[in-house]
């Protein structure tokens, strides 16, 4: 796996991570340093940003039907909506904000132009140290109904439902939370906190999508991120991404231990829980990318990777045969 071509990343988000878990000295000693480095290159950069750096796509090509050009004004209105708008109370510099892509994909449309939808969305986090992304949310959500006419306003209210807004805030949020999660142990729980009290005013609602009807979608996903039972699987977000990825140009071995640690830990978490979904997310996410962390790893441990892999995720088994 290729991480190099270091780069000087300001991380406005390392000194959040330093005091959110303060009382955890081991990690206050691996990260002093750094964050010291962090502040020093500070004044290098001037320019703050918003949180998101969202692009959206619009696919339409099931729709056979004429007067309807205003739901073309739909990408850049969600753009606008989450760039522009303040989500928390930190700090990002421009190279810091999250990059995530969401897919638009309308099916249907009714004569008062309420219209059926799936929605696509990656988000990326970048590895520290180098120019690489890595991704942390690959998420497919096919249960979305809205209204939209033309001169459609979207506002932001937490405490009044909204077919476009609500949703849309709902996955800023769960956003937020899975990427505060890779900085932090539970980082993300107070983003976590926001999406489930948008997900219980939704609930409220006969809004499609927002009611508890399969083992996957946005009730399954928010009832476990809130839950204790899966908090070995986000413990293992921060193993994987801090003290793994963020770490491989300085020590592969160690980065390859820490990244195995977490593994471990998710298979562990994975014996005491009944619902999958969670753990399906993280391993369509990121079964390319652990792959290619191993496959230059020795043969004995690639070998033991790869049993594991096997045993939790079968559905990669083709991509994870490259590591026999």
């Amino acid at each position: 796996m290729i991480l190099n071509d270091k780069i000087p990343i300001i991380s406005a988000r390392l000194e959040y991570v330093h005091l959110s878990i303060k009382s955890n000295q081991e990690f206050v000693k691996k990260t002093y340093f750094l964050t010291l480095l962090s502040l020093l290159f500070l004044s290098a950069f001037s320019v703050k940003a918003q949180e998101f750096a969202a692009k959206v796509e619009l696919n339409k090509e099931r729709i056979n039907r004429t007067g309807i050009d205003h739901i073309n004004e739909l990408p850049k209105q969600i753009e606008d909506y989450f760039n522009n708008f303040k989500w928390t109370d930190q700090k990002f510099l421009e190279q810091e904000r999250l990059n995530c892509t969401i897919q638009i994909n309308l099916n249907e449309v009714s004569e008062s132009l309420t219209f059926s939808a799936s929605i696509i969305i990656q988000l990326n986090r970048p590895i520290y140290g180098t120019t690489q992304s890595t991704p942390i949310l690959v998420l497919v959500d096919n249960a979305w109904s809205f209204n939209y006419q033309p001169n459609r306003v979207f506002i932001h209210d937490e405490f009044q439902f909204d077919e476009i807004a609500s949703l849309l805030d709902y996955y800023a949020y769960l956003m937020l939370a899975f990427d505060a999660d890779t900085f932090a142990p539970l980082g993300g729980t107070p983003f976590f906190n926001k999406a489930n009290n948008l997900y219980n005013l939704a609930n409220t609602t006969s809004a499609l999508g927002w009611t508890r009807t399969t083992r996957q979608g946005r009730a399954v996903l928010i009832e476990a991120m809130i839950n204790p039972t899966y908090e070995g699987l986000r413990n293992a977000q921060y193993t994987y991404h801090r003290l793994g990825l963020d770490m491989f140009n300085e020590d592969v071995d160690e980065a390859r231990k820490s990244i195995t640690n977490a593994l471990l830990s998710i298979n562990d978490n994975r014996k005491v829980i009944t619902e999958l979904y969670p753990f399906d997310l993280f391993f369509n996410s990121k079964y390319r990318e652990i792959t290619a962390v191993f496959k230059d790893a020795d043969p004995s441990m690639k070998l033991n990777i790869y049993t594991l892999l096997v045993e939790m995720d079968p559905s990669h088994i083709s991509k994870y045969d490259e590591l026999k």
